[in-house]
């Protein structure tokens, strides 16, 4: 079988993050919106040492890029209407995607 064409398997996984050729001082970030459903072999001691619940952004952080943005040449909807199009349960995606739909906004991203 060709290599490139090989599947990885979760073994392979777990491998490439702590068997033998895995390097020492490494950071790995793993991120999922369900920790839940991780299999307990990768999220072990010593696989997984430390995790963080990153919430819903607050409304000083949401304020924070839009005017950012704003700073980069991008023209936004108004404050008001930007916040309220995110909604109670907001997130910096999608508070990237309003401000990114915006006609200007291509501009901005390439300067």
């Amino acid at each position: 079988m060709d290599e490139k064409l090989r599947i990885l398997e979760f073994s392979d996984l777990l491998n490439q993050i702590d068997g033998i050729v895995a390097s020492e001082g490494r950071l790995l970030i793993m991120t999922t919106n369900y920790p839940e459903n991780l299999d307990a072999a990768l999220v072990r001691p010593g696989r997984c040492d430390r995790r963080w619940h990153i919430g819903y952004a607050r409304v000083q952080e949401l304020l924070r890029f839009y005017q950012r943005a704003r700073e980069n040449g991008a023209r936004p909807m108004p404050p008001d209407l930007y916040l309220d199009a995110l909604g109670d349960r907001p997130t910096i995606a999608a508070a990237q995607v309003l401000v990114l739909s915006s006609p200007q906004a291509e501009e901005a991203v390439t300067r």
